[in-house]
C-alpha cells in the first residue's frame, strides 16, 4: 500500500475525492491532508508520502512551489497536479517536477481513476526496476573493473580493514593470497624546457604503458594493475620471496625499457620492499612513492627499489594501518570502548615481535600521532587534553614498557572521547544558536527558506535539518511558524494594527493564510484573540 497525501485549499474538494474514490482499492492509503502548501511541507517531513495529489492555485505557496520544495527533502515523492486553470505555462512547469498526471477542475471521476491507476502502475514499475536483480547484476558486472580498482586502492590507503577487503575480494574476482607482496608505482617524469611527448594524449600513453608492463609480467608472475593517486600501480605476488622479488625487478626493468622504446616516453618506476602481510601495503605504498621521488631527484629513469636507497626501509614491525585508521575514526566519533580495543590490539601486535628500541619508539610515536591528527581534524580546544598529549610524547620518546604505554593510551582514549563528544555537542549547539539568531532576524521576510538559511550557515540542508530537530525538537518550518505566531500575538495584544499588516509584519503576505495558521496554532481566530484581550 502506497502512502498518499491530499493537498487542496478547498476542503470540499478533498472531502469529495475521499467520498468518490476508494483509494485503498487502487493501492493507496490516505495518510494525511492539508489545505496549504506550507502545512503540507511540515506534514510530509513526518508522513513521508509516496504520492501527493495537490492543487496548483493555493494561497502563499502554490502547489508547484510546494512540490519543488518537497522533492528536495523527499527524493522519491511523486505528484498528481490539479488545477482549475487551463494554463499552458503551469502545465509546462509541472513537467519539470516528478509529476504522474495533470488534471483540470472540475475533475471527472473516471479520468481521475485512470490517472490514479496509471500512477500506481508507474510506482510498481519503479519499485520493480530498483529491485530487479538481473539489472543489478548486469550493472554490477559493468562496474566490476572500477569496483576492483577501488578495492585494491583501499589496500594502499588503509581505508578498509583487512577482514572487509578479504570478504569483498571474491565478489570482485580478486585473489589476495600471498605469501609475499611488493608494490611498483609507475609515473612519468617532468619534461625539461622544450621537450615534448611522442604521444600527446596522456591517457593513451598510460594505457599503452600498462599494456606493455602487463604483457611482460603475465608470463612469470601473478599481479594486479590499477590506478592509484594518478599513477599506475602494480601489486606483485611473490611466491618464492627473494627470488621472485629479483625476478620482478628484472621484469619491471624490461617493461621500463620497452615503454621508453615503443612509446618514446621515459618512465619512473619505484618499488617497495617485500612484505608478508596485506596490512603492510600502506607502508609499501609510501616506500614505492619515496623511491619514485628519489628517482626524480636523481634524474634517473631506471627501476629504483626502496631497499637499494634506504637499507633500513623494511622495519621488523610495521604498524597496522587499518587498526590506526580505525583508532582515528573511533576517537572522532567519541567511541572510547572501540578506541581502547584497538590500542590494546596495536600494543599486543608490537609485543609479539622482538624489535629494537628505535623501532619501538617509532611504533609508539605513530600511534600518538593518530591522537594529534584527530584533535586537529576536530579542532579540539581542550587544554587538559593538550597537556596530557604533550606529557605522553615525552614519555614515549623514553620508550616506556608496553604495559605502561598501553595504560597511558587507554587513559588518553577516555579523555579524548569525552572531549570529542563535548566538542561535537557544543558545535551542534553553536550551529543551532546561529540558525535561531538568523531566523529571529529574518522571520519577517516572506521569502525565508531553509535553503537560504543553510546557504548563510554554509551547511547542507539535510545535515542542518537533522541537527536542528535534534537540538530544538522542532523542524525548521515548525520553529519558524511558532515564532511568527508568537510575534503576531504580541502585535495583536499590544497594538491596533490591522490583521493584514500584522500578517505582513511576521512574514506572511497572505492575510487569509495568516488567519488559518493562527487559528490552527492557538485554536482561535486573530480577531477572537484580540477581542478576549479587550474584555479582560
Amino acid at each position: 500500500m502506497y502512502k498518499l497525501m491530499l493537498v487542496d485549499d478547498e476542503s470540499e474538494i478533498r472531502e469529495g475525492l475521499r467520498e468518490v474514490i476508494d483509494f485503498a482499492s487502487f493501492g493507496f492509503e490516505v495518510v494525511g491532508e492539508s489545505g496549504t502548501g506550507m502545512e503540507a511541507l511540515r506534514l510530509a517531513e513526518t508522513l513521508r508520502p509516496d504520492l501527493v495529489i495537490t492543487d496548483i492555485r493555493m494561497p502563499l505557496m502554490d502547489g508547484l512551489t510546494m512540490a519543488r520544495q518537497m522533492s528536495k527533502t523527499l527524493a522519491t515523492v511523486k505528484f498528481i497536479i490539479l488545477s482549475g486553470y487551463d494554463d499552458f505555462e503551469y502545465a509546462r512547469q509541472a513537467i519539470e517536477i516528478p509529476s504522474m498526471g495533470y488534471l483540470l477542475k472540475p475533475i471527472s471521476a473516471e479520468e481521475f481513476k485512470h490517472v490514479l491507476r496509471d500512477a500506481k502502475q508507474k510506482l510498481d514499475e519503479e519499485f520493480e526496476k530498483q529491485r530487479d536483480l538481473n539489472r543489478l547484476h548486469a550493472h554490477f558486472h559493468t562496474s566490476l573493473p572500477l569496483l576492483r580498482q577501488m578495492l585494491l586502492s583501499s589496500l594502499l590507503t588503509g581505508d578498509l580493514d583487512i577482514e572487509s577487503v578479504l570478504r569483498a575480494a571474491p565478489r570482485y574476482d580478486v585473489s589476495l593470497q600471498g605469501p609475499v607482496y611488493a608494490l611498483a608505482l609507475f609515473r612519468e617524469p617532468t619534461l625539461g624546457p622544450g621537450a615534448a611527448w611522442a604521444v600527446d594524449d596522456p591517457e593513451l600513453r598510460s594505457f599503452a604503458a600498462s599494456n606493455i608492463a602487463e604483457e611482460i609480467l603475465a608470463a612469470k608472475l601473478r599481479f594486479y594493475s590499477f590506478h592509484y593517486g594518478g599513477m599506475l600501480a602494480i601489486l606483485l605476488f611473490l611466491p618464492d620471496g627473494k627470488e621472485s622479488f629479483s625476478l620482478a625487478i628484472d621484469l619491471l626493468e624490461e617493461a621500463r625499457q620497452k615503454i621508453a622504446y615503443y612509446l618514446n616516453s621515459p618512465i619512473l618506476i619505484g618499488v617497495s620492499a617485500p612484505c608478508a602481510a596485506l596490512s603492510e601495503l600502506p607502508q609499501s605504498a609510501r616506500q614505492a612513492l619515496s623511491a619514485l621521488n628519489q628517482s626524480a631527484l636523481m634524474g634517473e629513469t631506471q627501476v629504483l627499489c626502496i631497499t637499494d636507497m634506504e637499507p633500513g626501509s623494511q622495519p621488523t614491525q610495521v604498524v597496522d594501518e587499518y587498526a590506526l585508521n580505525g583508532l582515528g575514526a573511533s576517537l572522532k566519533l567519541g567511541e572510547a570502548g572501540q578506541a581502547r580495543e584497538l590500542v590494546v590490539q596495536l600494543l599486543a601486535d608490537c609485543q609479539r615481535e622482538q624489535i629494537n628500541l628505535q623501532a619501538y619508539r617509532v611504533y609508539l610515536l605513530e600511534i600518538w600521532m593518530v591522537f594529534v591528527r584527530a584533535a586537529r581534524d576536530l579542532a579540539l580546544r581542550a587544554p587538559a587534553l593538550e597537556r596530557h598529549q604533550s606529557e605522553l610524547l615525552e614519555r614515549f620518546v623514553l620508550c616506556p614498557p608496553p604495559e605502561e604505554a598501553t595504560a597511558a593510551l587507554l587513559e588518553l582514549c577516555g579523555e579524548f572521547a569525552a572531549a570529542a563528544r563535548e566538542n561535537r555537542a557544543s558545535s551542534s549547539q553553536l550551529l543551532s544558536q546561529r540558525a535561531i539568531e538568523y531566523i529571529r532576524g529574518h522571520y519577517m521576510h516572506d521569502d525565508l527558506t531553509v535553503e537560504k538559511l543553510c546557504k548563510h550557515l554554509h551547511v547542507s540542508s539535510s545535515y542542518f535539518s537533522a541537527l536542528f530537530k535534534k537540538e530544538t525538537q522542532k523542524t525548521f518550518v515548525q520553529y519558524l511558524t511558532d515564532l511568527r505566531m508568537d510575534e503576531a500575538t504580541k502585535l495583536l495584544l499590544s497594538t491596533d494594527m490591522p490583521t493584514a499588516r500584522i500578517a505582513a509584519a511576521v512574514g506572511i503576505s497572505d492575510p487569509s493564510y495568516f488567519s488559518y495558521c493562527f487559528k490552527k496554532h492557538f485554536g482561535m481566530s486573530p480577531s477572537h484573540a484580540r477581542g478576549r484581550k479587550r474584555m479582560q
